[in-house]
């Protein structure tokens, strides 16, 4: 039993054969060493109670005792014997507030699991993000829809994730954002105009049109085309798949060696093979348009040449499937997410389509991008909705690469082995890195600017604020998704009056959100009227 726990303390082993010979094989075998005859079965059942009893108490004990390494920090007795705890609070949703409230009482770091810390300390970006940071952590293979050719952002090893990035940072640098315009001008158009359609209808649910608007651009972006959600709707499911896969993912990346024996269950493989098999055939016909147009995919299978070695079929489909989850969930969910910000303040509202209209008055051009930014205020908006509602809510999680030795971050030990995040949701509501944190007030951007007076005592701390995490893994394509969202919220405000329904709660959607955030399907009901001014 000792020799059981110690292995899996040392190597945590997914293998599965590993893993049955220690829970299955050990209580066998010594079943049949102490037993044999008659009544072998219950006695087999009870040696292996027994054995994965004391393997628990074991494991149990030792996690609580003052020799684990990470006894010196503080935490809930629960979460320190098993993340278990944590993924049951994900499963309920609103982890993120919930660890929230634990730093809020034990302080800047917290013990959230056996072998993880979480961090609420401005001071401590830079080392755990930085350039000098740590790489990152086991979680992302939770993440990994194939686990033998993960995506980018499941790449743990710092070099290749360097190496497969150099493509990535083509397809999005500023002279490749120009290219995409046509993309974001086309489909922010047919949204205008199906919302255009609805004028009559009381209620809207605006948060569905922009959740298909998203999915129809990144299907340009990535494939040359092939989805027409907003004209056809879900037909297909695929943001129902899409949703239910980053459900599993969200799980996986607190039990990352959950996913790799899950993977064998047929039920659980099928919906991911389902996905792989959708992006594959969409890839297969964006490889026989050819080299026609410098989209996503243009950059992803090398057509740019900008390579030397030619990326595999696996390399390509996950590095798809990434841009098309990342890309339409979670920009939508902000999109979103700003509108009912909007209005929810009047003041906000107003200000804002006053600023909208002085650059964009009728008739004017709205994907003229050269105006974003003078536009301090539309600006400050989506700032303050990205720090109220930042897409990596719980951090990215990080850890000392596997034998490279323990790793001191400022006055922090960290054992190898252990992971580490800084929380952004906790950072980013932080009395001590921002004034008023729980009040949407886009202003508070004007004052940091130097743009607006600033009372005395305000408090803005520009290095808490994290929307795209830091450093050589953050966010690859915050750059197009801050033009889109400009854009789109641009378009909006300058063809449509957006009202909350009379007769409709409109809170709903808050609450959803703070459960779920970019696997939600949130409704906010809405009532559009088309601006019709002289």
């Amino acid at each position: 039993m000792q020799a059981a726990h110690l292995v899996f303390n040392r190597w945590e082993p997914t293998n599965i054969a590993v893993v049955a010979a220690l829970l299955l094989g050990v209580p066998c075998a010594a079943a049949s060493l102490l037993f044999s005859g008659r009544g072998s079965v219950p006695r087999l059942a009870l040696t292996a109670a027994l054995y994965y009893a004391c393997l628990g108490t074991s494991v149990v004990l030792y996690r609580l005792s003052p020799w684990h390494p990470l006894a010196r920090y503080p935490g809930p007795w629960l979460l320190k014997t098993s993340k278990l705890w944590i993924v049951r609070r994900v499963k309920r949703g609103g982890q993120w507030r919930y660890i929230r409230e634990l730093h809020q009482r034990f302080g800047d770091v917290v013990r959230i699991g056996p072998n993880e810390l979480s961090f609420c300390d401005a001071a401590m970006v830079v080392p755990v993000l930085g350039t000098q940071g740590l790489p990152k952590g086991p979680d992302w293979m939770g993440h990994a829809m194939h686990p033998k050719t993960p995506s980018l952002i499941a790449l743990r090893d710092p070099l290749e994730h360097q190496r497969r990035r150099r493509t990535w940072n083509r397809a999005f640098k500023p002279a490749a954002l120009q290219e995409y315009l046509p993309l974001i001008q086309k489909r922010t158009a047919q949204l205008l105009d199906a919302l255009s359609k609805c004028e009559e209808q009381d209620v809207v649910d605006l948060g569905r049109w922009i959740r298909f608007c998203k999915y129809d651009f990144m299907g340009d972006l990535v494939f040359g085309g092939g989805t027409e959600m907003m004209r056809d709707g879900d037909q297909d499911g695929l943001l129902k798949l899409q949703r239910a896969g980053i459900a599993m993912m969200v799980v996986y990346a607190h039990m990352p060696w959950l996913a790799q024996f899950t993977k064998h269950i047929p039920r659980v493989a099928a919906k991911l093979k389902e996905l792989r098999a959708a992006a594959r055939t969409r890839a297969a016909a964006r490889y026989k348009a050819g080299a026609n147009r410098k989209d996503l995919f243009y950059h992803l299978s090398n057509e740019d040449g900008g390579e030397k070695e030619q990326p595999t079929e696996d390399v390509i489909l996950s590095d798809a499937l990434l841009a098309i989850i990342a890309g339409s969930d979670t920009t939508s969910t902000i999109l979103t997410s700003a509108v009912y910000c909007l209005l929810t303040h009047p003041d906000v509202h107003k200000r804002l389509v006053e600023e909208v209209d002085k650059f964009y008055p009728p008739g004017a051009d709205w994907c003229n991008t050269e105006h974003h930014a003078d536009m301090h205020y539309l600006n400050a908006v989506l700032n303050e909705t990205l720090r109220l509602f930042p897409v990596l809510r719980d951090g990215s999680l990080r850890a000392p690469w596997v034998g490279h030795g323990d790793r001191a971050l400022g006055p922090y030990f960290i054992p190898e082995g252990t992971q580490v995040r800084v929380h952004t949701y906790s950072l980013q509501r932080d009395p001590r890195c921002f004034s008023q944190p729980d009040t949407f007030w886009p202003e508070r951007w004007l004052v940091a600017g130097g743009l607006q007076h600033a009372e005395p005592g305000f408090v803005h701390e520009p290095g808490a604020f994290l929307p795209f995490s830091r450093g050589p893994s953050d966010c690859v394509g915050k750059g197009l998704a801050l033009q889109d969202m400009r854009i789109v919220l641009c378009a909006l405000l300058q063809h449509l009056e957006l009202a909350p329904p009379r007769n409709r709660p409109f809170d709903e959607w808050k609450a959803e959100v703070d459960r779920r955030f970019a696997d939600s399907s949130a409704v906010l009901p809405v009532s559009v009227r088309v601006r019709r001014r002289v």
